[in-house]
């Protein structure tokens, strides 16, 4: 017994370096500076597509398209907001990683990014029980009501963590841009 409380610190210590070195790994990699495809521009083409189906489709083709339409609407929002929390992580480890630990403002914004990461996995978890929860609730339902207005919810809430994430991006960009320019030496030096 009187060695767990001696070996706990050292087994933490380990593990925390474990996982600082992780954390070094997946964020000193350089972000694209441009993504392969701006979720902006693809965005109206989805909701012309998705509210043209809501609205022509039979119902007996909503009730089955529903569970696995809210399902993967979550998801890509899941996927999105992650893509974002990376970019967020990246920032911070370019420009605020070598301040000082101690620093209250600078562990509070690192607890904080972490912490979104639950907020992911709970995305995905939602995911599935909206997809099993939906297709028990419209198997027992023949109306075309309920299959809409949860298609709306789930597209529409989609269409609002993209339109975010967008803006975030954007943010986290232009900070990024002026940062950089503002701690270029070679700028210094042909001051």
């Amino acid at each position: 017994m009187r060695d767990s409380p001696s070996a706990s610190p050292s087994a933490r210590r380990a593990l925390t370096q474990r996982l600082q070195a992780a954390e070094a790994r997946i964020l000193d990699k350089p972000a694209n500076s441009q993504p392969a495809v701006r979720v902006a521009r693809i965005l109206p083409l989805m909701l012309i597509a998705t509210i043209a189906l809501w609205s022509f489709a039979p119902v007996s083709w909503l009730r089955v398209l529903t569970p696995w339409v809210g399902a993967f609407a979550l998801l890509c929002a899941g996927m999105y907001l992650s893509a974002v929390v990376l970019r967020i992580g990246r920032f911070y480890w370019r420009h605020l990683s070598d301040l000082d630990e101690a620093n209250a403002s600078v562990h509070s914004l690192r607890r904080a990014v972490y912490q979104t990461v639950g907020v992911l996995l709970a995305t995905l978890l939602l995911a599935v029980a909206f997809f099993v929860l939906s297709a028990q609730l419209l198997a027992d339902t023949e109306g075309a009501r309920e299959s809409r207005l949860l298609w709306a919810l789930t597209v529409g809430g989609m269409v609002l963590s993209l339109f975010f994430g967008e803006l975030v991006t954007r943010l986290i960009e232009a900070m990024d841009a002026l940062l950089s320019d503002a701690g270029d030496p070679a700028d210094e030096e042909q001051a």
